[in-house]
């Protein structure tokens, strides 16, 4: 009882009324309605190689509002990406990985990671061409990671070319286990949050419950008018059915994904492939590498590290930017 009257007690600092700086409730949010939303569509969906395509096809021009509760999980999973994106970049710009919340941008770091599995996982469940093909490019890239690539590239389509078991595994990462593990993670982060609080300080405080909720509320319908009016203004569209006899003139993953497309096309795929790896331990680490290189090399070192950093964070800009335009 105690615990629970602190918690609803808890001040935070009135910098946290900001949007940017109140973000980090937002994917919460989203990933609700991208769970509810995904009921929906379970409902419908078949996860049959054979029909998969039908079935969405059947959800996005047949099912009465089928073309809306696709929408708001389309466009639901590319804010909630967005919006973790977003918080991450604050959290670096503003140092808020410091210790002792190091294990707070770790579980951090792993929700963003899986929430880019889930929509991989989700865009190749639709089976027309571009995410038929999207798909093969993406196993084939798995398959060219040293040592272990050809088994795993074999673990996600189930054999070595993409077919019914492909369509169920990937189904069984979207649906359950991919969920499951941001369920967890989400979890997680909100305990450590709540254990070690944040690193903003200011003279000004407001309660937590119930004005920074009701902030986060407000943010969370604000989101979910605008993805309404983004699925009436761009409803979602489906292409022809996939073909694997026919490669489409031209494939392009998820926006999510257009700095690793990009880097992959300006370096041998070995490098491609290597480099992201080292750059995900990298990037999960970062809070006690900082710590290790100021302890070796002084501020000068930390100003090194964090100026790359930036130059990194400009590079996901950048190639977003161009691959979105181009």
């Amino acid at each position: 009882m105690k615990i629970e009257v602190e918690f609803l007690n808890e001040e935070l600092p009135e910098t946290l009324k900001d949007f940017f700086y109140a973000l980090g409730g937002t994917p919460f949010f989203l990933f609700f309605l991208q769970v509810f939303t995904g009921i929906f569509l379970l409902i419908y969906y078949i996860p049959s190689y054979e029909s998969a395509y039908e079935s969405v096809y059947r959800i996005t021009y047949t099912i009465p509002m089928g073309w809306w509760i696709r929408g708001l999980h389309r466009y639901g999973a590319t804010l909630f990406i967005f919006c973790l994106f977003l918080h991450m970049i604050r959290v670096f710009v503003t140092k808020a990985y410091s210790s002792p919340r190091e294990l707070t941008w770790v579980a951090g770091g792993i929700l963003l990671i899986l929430s880019l599995g889930a929509g991989f996982t989700g865009y190749s469940l639709i089976n027309d061409q571009l995410s038929y093909w999207a798909t093969k490019v993406g196993t084939e890239i798995a398959g060219s990671v040293p040592l272990i690539g050809h088994w795993l590239s074999v673990l996600i389509k189930g054999g070595e070319r993409i077919s019914q078991f492909t369509i169920s595994r990937l189904f069984t990462l979207h649906i359950f286990i991919i969920p499951v593990l941001l369920a967890v993670f989400i979890a997680a982060h909100i305990l450590l949050v709540r254990k070690y609080g944040v690193s903003l300080e200011a003279e000004r405080k407001y309660p937590l419950i119930p004005e920074h909720l009701y902030l986060e509320i407000n943010i969370f319908i604000f989101l979910l008018t605008f993805i309404t009016l983004i699925s009436a203004i761009f409803p979602p569209e489906l292409g022809e059915r996939a073909n694997p006899l026919r490669t489409p003139s031209h494939i392009k993953p998820e926006w999510y994904f257009y700095p690793l497309y990009l880097f992959l096309k300006l370096v041998p795929l070995k490098i491609g492939i290597m480099v992201p790896i080292l750059f995900i331990f990298i990037f999960l680490l970062y809070p006690f590498i900082e710590k290790s290189c100021e302890r070796l090399a002084g501020r000068t070192g930390v100003l090194l590290l964090r100026t790359a950093g930036v130059l990194l964070y400009l590079y996901f800009v950048f190639a977003i930017i161009k691959e979105s335009i181009y």
